[in-house]
């Protein structure tokens, strides 16, 4: 028995569908570890030292914008081909445009990132504030692929792993230490995500929208969020998850699926999401349960005389007919009702499977343990946290887009399933940030600023999406006051266009009278297609096609050039304009001094080139007291110095930040027993100190020399004060380590102690 056609071209799509996504996972991820491949045998000079790297990103810019919008053009030209008759082939319309397309996206966040850092083994923000403990959790996660907190011993992780846990065996894939893997995973995890965004946005709407909508996506996400990657990565997956979820909570009528290969594209974003950046997975949620309470609570409404009805009760309406009831129908439409809070639940219950990989460990050797209540994560209240977040009033073309896009989402809320989409999760998002203010009176915000970067990416798809519908409907008014004339004969492929109550007459003249009505065309909004079937299902009829009169063609055609024109070189601007808006962070880059000892900008290091030598006397000072040669991971170091630890697999006694630190680790009683140790006035009494604490102890010191004392740099969480961290200085008298118990070591400004002795016992009368 042959297959039918229709089944052996679905068969055909599903593969390119899955060759298409696998493809741009894999190329995506080759073709930017290529690209920095190729960096690493380059010798730049430091960026902003010279326009040379400036120059060459650019027109590396400029190259992959063009072959981006090279694929868009071919997958509308695909299409046009599928609306005219020709048989629906993903091949031609979605693999081939978005496989070029997804790939370019990917070089071009590649080279928007990696040529500026060329010169450099650091990545943006270089080892300073917030970029040190990230260094630290990728170096710990590197050693080691268990799941482990960044700083202190036998804990489980509480901050999000699966970005640094993948980074850790990319370091072990290269065979380099985790802080040098840093740059090259931040920019290839980027250009991945990039690439399949715009894979699977090819794939869900119009393939050349949702090709533009990738390149979108790259632009805004590498400007506002590659500084912290893991973040924007789920950024980028939020406007996905919104259209996924009204696709899945609210599927359209005749939908092959019902929305249950959406519902379980959002239950694994939001899972994923969970063990990457949690906040934005809070964002997904409440989106998702916004739309299941909207969708349920209107569906109640409109059917609620049905239900009466089927339920055998009394309606208002005329006369009295006896009404049965009919349990059947009642059953079906109630299923139908309950529908979005039932796939609501089961969304939830398997990202929360998902989730539970990283939070499960926690969760449970959590179960009974002390927590910290200082020094949350929630206690943060910047600047733009206290007011509303409006990007569709900056300056710049991110601001212009997001502008349109407002007035897109106003325009089509009625018409549109992914305007309806992206508006519920504007509103989630806007809810959240006014819930953060408010929160401030629990004592807690819920860090409202971050809600910026999917907000601004949103309101950009938006905008894309308004962009083409604006295209559309200014060729429509265009050709409706086309004037025609019935003498030329006509086009051969032309379709005759009706006049009012006049003989058919065609489009390729405009000599005809003035008075002549405007022409009335049919309703321009087509199905796609069965196996073309998106998230919206009803796209505009394209005037620029061939089945249409030559003059309409034209027009149509000149609009759309001069509209993509124009998009393409803003966008292209904005493109080069991305090195500016990272100058600082570009430059922190080339002057903090790397886990080799080197400044890039070829300036003199800073202290951090004194921490190979600290990092060969601590695991000399260990072998000794091990007797065996030791590891780095050996060690529980006391210090402060961020970049050390974010450069060596030490575990720390304290750690880096208190807004960061386990709360399982209490990190404010950790301070105290510090400021106690401090206090003392022997190596007798320090070593009591040390054995009573009831965490495990330090075995090594790395202080910085103060005269005669030995000073570490803690903080403590001042919230809600800005900035919400204050640091204070705690001194050791140097001769509280002067002992056979203590191996030291000055280095520079740092001193390096190595405890020998586990007990108070094992000292002997010096």
């Amino acid at each position: 028995m042959s297959t039918p056609p229709t089944t052996q071209r679905t068969r055909q799509n599903i593969l390119a569908i899955s060759l298409l996504v696998l493809l741009s996972l894999l190329g995506g991820f080759l073709l930017p570890l290529l690209l920095l491949w190729v960096l690493t045998f380059t010798n730049f000079p430091a960026f902003g030292n010279s326009n040379f790297i400036r120059s060459l990103t650019t027109v590396t810019q400029v190259f992959f914008c063009l072959t981006t919008f090279a694929g868009a053009v071919w997958a509308y030209a695909g299409r046009l081909r599928t609306q005219r008759g020709d048989n629906p082939r993903f091949w031609s319309t979605h693999f081939g445009p978005g496989l070029l397309s997804s790939l370019s996206v990917g070089g071009f966040v590649t080279v928007s990132l990696g040529l500026p850092l060329a010169a450099t083994k650091l990545y943006l923000h270089g080892i300073s504030g917030d970029q040190a403990f990230r260094t630290q959790y990728l170096t710990r996660l590197t050693d080691s692929p268990a799941f482990h907190d960044m700083a202190y011993t036998d804990l489980a992780p509480y901050y999000p792993s699966a970005w640094f846990w993948f980074g850790g065996r990319f370091a072990n894939l290269l065979g380099i230490p985790g802080w040098e893997a840093f740059k090259p995973w931040a920019i290839i995890s980027l250009a991945v995500m990039c690439s399949i965004f715009t894979a699977i946005w090819c794939i869900i709407v119009r393939p050349e929208l949702g090709i533009i909508v990738g390149m979108v996506t790259a632009l805004v996400a590498t400007t506002y969020g590659s500084t912290e990657p893991y973040a924007a990565i789920v950024a980028m997956a939020l406007p996905l998850a919104f259209v996924l979820s009204w696709h899945a909570i609210r599927p359209y009528r005749g939908a092959a699926t019902k929305g249950r290969f959406a519902a379980g594209g959002v239950a694994a974003i939001l899972g994923i999401s969970a063990c990457t950046y949690t906040l934005f997975t809070a964002l997904g949620a409440v989106t998702l349960i916004l739309m299941a309470l909207i969708v349920t609570i209107h569906r109640l409404w409109v059917d609620r005389q049905e239900l009466r009805k089927l339920a055998g009760k009394k309606v208002k309406s005329p006369g009295k007919t006896v009404i049965s009831p009919d349990p059947i129908k009642l059953r079906k439409l109630r299923r139908h009702i309950w529908q979005p809070i039932i796939r609501l639940i089961v969304i939830g219950l398997v990202s929360l499977a998902i989730a539970l990989i990283h939070w499960g460990y926690y969760l449970i050797s959590g179960i009974g343990q002390p927590r910290s209540h200082s020094g949350s994560a929630l206690h943060y209240l910047p600047s733009d946290s206290a007011t509303v977040l409006l990007p569709m009033f900056k300056s710049d073309a991110i601001g212009l887009l997001c502008l349109i896009g407002l007035v897109w989402l106003i325009v089509t809320i009625r018409s549109s399933r992914i305007a309806q989409a992206l508006t519920i999760g504007i509103i989630a998002m806007y809810l959240w940030t006014l819930a953060s203010m408010g929160s401030v009176l629990l004592g807690i915000t819920l860090l409202g600023f971050r809600v910026a970067l999917p907000l601004t990416l949103t309101f950009a798809i938006a905008g894309i999406c308004g962009i083409f519908d604006a295209t559309h409907r200014i060729i429509s008014v265009a050709v409706r006051h086309v004037v025609i004339d019935a003498t030329t004969s006509p086009d051969n492929n032309a379709t005759p266009l009706v006049l009012n109550g006049q003989t058919p007459r065609y489009a390729g003249t405009t000599d005809a009278e003035p008075n002549t009505p405007a022409l009335i065309l049919p309703d321009d909004r087509l199905p796609l297609p069965a196996a073309f079937t998106s998230i919206d299902p009803v796209v505009r009829r394209s005037y620029s096609g061939p089945n249409q009169p030559i003059h309409v063609r034209r027009t149509a055609r000149t609009i759309q050039a001069v509209v993509a024109t124009i998009t393409l070189l803003i966008g292209i601007g904005f493109a080069q304009d991305i090195p500016t808006s990272l100058s600082d962070e570009i430059q922190m880059a080339y002057t903090d001094t790397d886990g080799y000892g080197v400044r890039a900008d070829r300036f003199p290091a800073g202290i951090a080139s004194y921490y190979p030598q600290v990092n060969q006397a601590l695991l000399e000072g260990a072998s000794t007291r091990q007797g065996h040669p030791a590891h780095a991971n050996d060690i529980i170091v006391l210090t402060t110095e961020e970049a050390l630890l974010a450069y060596y697999p030490y575990w720390s006694f304290q750690a880096i930040s208190p807004h960061y630190a386990n709360p399982l680790g209490l990190y404010d009683k950790r301070n105290e027993l510090i400021e106690d140790w401090a206090l003392a006035t022997s190596p007798h009494g320090l070593l009591r100190k040390l054995h009573a604490s009831p965490f495990p102890t330090p075995n090594a010191f790395v202080f910085r020399r103060d005269g005669d004392n030995y000073s570490l740099l803690l903080s403590e969480d001042v919230y809600p004060n800005q900035p919400n961290v204050h640091d204070y200085t705690v001194s050791f008298a140097a001769s509280i380590f002067h002992s056979r118990c203590f191996l030291i070591k000055e280095i520079g400004p740092l001193v390096a102690v190595t405890r020998i002795c586990q007990t108070p016992q094992e000292m002997s009368n010096d």
